[in-house]
């Protein structure tokens, strides 16, 4: 950069370095947001999880060895009342909805990439999207929405960096991200251990779906979200003996985990639980890296996968009576066509008090 440096350079400079330091980010794909809660007495984080519609699951895990795929990796970091999210590839964490999604009562900003491209920067507040820019480049790129006032300084590092060249747009999007948000994105959290929270591909394909029950089916929501305690936990435990039957007849540690979320033991179901989700990575890796061809919805090693996710989610509920029911959106990808029974007997149970 040349003439007089300016505090937008520096931050330019820091991220420059960053991405040559860690080649496999450029290389590869990056997302990340930052989101800043409107309201001071909200947590960013916990936001966050409720997002993804399941009990949270953290693990430590490496942030460039470790390969969890299909299960995604959100590396969370929270600096008062905002939350830095990152996610290695950028293709969960790009999705517009939940980027909307995460924005209520907040301010959102995000910057992501994938391998093969699909740069884009992201302003969201209270749930609207205010600001799109694709590709970074000012010869194809269009700004979509409208630039609020609070975001319009901060833009320019962007729109008016030095060059169009890929890396250094790259940088300058991660500048502005920094430079409007206040937080920095450091060395320190690219290397090493980092904790991370796992999140389940509950919803797939579809961009434009939140990641809710609400959403999937508004009508078996408003329907469960009305169940007291006694009908909560008979949804749990049906949903549970319809997969084991299905699924996992022979596994003893889902027996012993049932018997456990049956007595609500929660420090039996703790001890039993990462055993679980390793399980269920496992499962997951198993369709991904199978040979293909199948649609999904008919494919046993996928409905396998979905059925190991929602026992944990059920356990859970069954557990601590947390009265999260996403457990419902796996289980219908593991039914299948029995789908249209069990909803009726979760129905049932409620419609009959």
């Amino acid at each position: 950069m040349t003439g007089l440096r300016t505090d937008a350079d520096s931050t330019i400079e820091h991220y420059m370095d960053l991405l040559v330091q860690h080649e496999w980010l450029a290389r590869g794909g990056l997302g990340w947001s930052v989101v800043c809660r409107l309201d001071p007495t909200g947590s960013a984080e916990q936001a966050v999880v409720e997002s993804l519609g399941a009990s949270p699951v953290y693990r430590d895990v490496d942030i460039r060895e470790s390969d969890l795929y299909p299960t995604v990796e959100l590396f969370i970091s929270v600096d008062s009342n905002c939350v830095s999210i990152l996610e290695r590839d950028g293709i969960y964490h790009s999705k517009i909805e939940w980027l909307r999604w995460l924005s209520r009562d907040a301010r959102l900003w995000h910057v992501s990439w994938h391998a093969r491209g699909h740069d884009q920067f992201v302003y969201a507040e209270n749930g609207q999207l205010l600001v799109h820019y694709p590709e970074f480049r000012m010869d194809d790129a269009t700004i979509y929405g409208e630039i609020p006032p609070l975001l319009e300084d901060h833009i320019r590092i962007l729109i008016g960096s030095p060059s169009n060249e890929r890396l250094i747009k790259r940088a300058a999007a991660m500048a502005t991200v920094e430079s409007a948000s206040s937080f920095q994105l450091r060395d320190s959290m690219l290397i090493g251990t980092q904790r991370a929270l796992l999140a389940d591909r509950l919803i797939e394909g579809d961009p434009n779906r939140a990641l809710s029950l609400r959403h999937v089916d508004s009508e078996l929501y408003g329907h469960v979200s009305e169940a007291n305690t006694t009908q909560r936990r008979q949804i749990c435990l049906l949903v549970l003996n319809r997969m084991a039957q299905r699924y996992f007849a022979k596994s003893t540690e889902v027996v012993k985990a049932a018997n456990a979320g049956v007595n609500q033991d929660v420090q039996a179901l703790g001890e039993l639980m990462p055993g679980l989700i390793e399980h269920s990575i496992n499962l997951g890796r198993e369709w991904f890296n199978g040979p293909g061809g199948t649609p999904r919805e008919e494919d046993r090693r996928w409905m396998r996968w979905q059925a190991s996710i929602a026992t944990r989610l059920a356990l859970q509920a069954l557990a601590e009576d947390t009265g999260s029911f996403e457990m419902l959106i796996a289980a219908k990808s593991a039914t299948g066509k029995g789908w249209p029974e069990l909803r009726a007997q979760i129905t049932k149970k409620i419609i009959a008090r």
